[in-house]
């Protein structure tokens, strides 16, 4: 009798469990479907698309937003945005020889009952000795880890934005290593779900030696989306195929 009065607790406590859960998605999904119809497309494509904008969020980072991270997510949904940019660097999530799961496993589960679709920034630290193209298997493991522990959160990666900056004015990295770096990251993705996509890290200029260089190494064979980040001329962009 025990037992059974025991097990009926369990089975009641996670129907309410549930049930909580089920309110959380149902008033967040209501919450974000009203900010949707608010939105106004800046771009004519903005109005093919279901959700047209993404933000930037740092609730991945100590130093950041991760303090404040509910508020932040309220915040997000509120804007009506579809997509949501994570930075997932590898000087958070592997320290002192060892993965430490704790931070973007509290930012995961912030964002599980949310409807964003996330894209993970893969990136190593340029101003540190940790980096891919010194530390290959080394940052092999740190994507291997990342992709598969969070396969069912994201599905979209970024790799290693600002490559091309770190070519031209840090002389860190050329674009045979990023070439390398590329093909190795985009196996160990597409291993951990054979449907995510990888998005070659924002480049500062629309035409570049870099990326000239790049796709002369065949390197379009292993991205599936590019992107660009225009610091400079926001005009740039859209004025340049």
């Amino acid at each position: 009798l025990v037992v059974s009065s025991l097990v009926l607790r369990i089975l009641v406590l996670m129907k309410i469990r549930f049930l909580i859960s089920a309110v959380c998605v149902l008033v967040l999904s209501e919450v974000y479907a009203e900010a949707q119809k608010r939105l106004e497309p800046i771009f004519s494509c903005g109005q093919t698309l279901e959700s047209p904008y993404g933000l930037h969020s740092e609730i991945t980072r100590r130093k950041g937003e991760f303090d404040m991270r509910d508020e932040s997510v309220d915040k997000l949904l509120k804007s009506g945005a579809g997509w949501v940019r994570l930075p997932m660097s590898w000087d958070v999530f592997y320290y002192d020889g060892r993965f430490v799961h704790k931070t973007y496993d509290a930012a995961m589960e912030t964002m599980r009952f949310t409807p964003f679709s996330l894209l993970g920034v893969i990136s190593p630290s340029y101003d540190r000795k940790l980096n891919a193209w010194s530390n290959p298997m080394e940052f092999a493991g740190y994507v291997k880890e990342l992709s598969f522990r969070y396969r069912h959160y994201i599905s979209s990666w970024e790799v290693m934005p600002g490559m091309d900056y770190a070519y031209f004015n840090k002389k860190q990295l050329t674009p045979q290593q990023f070439y390398t770096t590329l093909k190795g990251v985009h196996r160990i993705l597409k291993s951990a779900n054979p449907d995510n996509k990888v998005v070659l890290g924002a480049l500062n200029r629309v035409r570049s030696s870099f990326l000239d260089t790049l796709c002369r190494y065949d390197g379009h064979k292993y991205f599936d989306v590019m992107s660009f980040t225009s610091y400079g001329d926001a005009e740039a962009i859209t004025g340049q195929s």
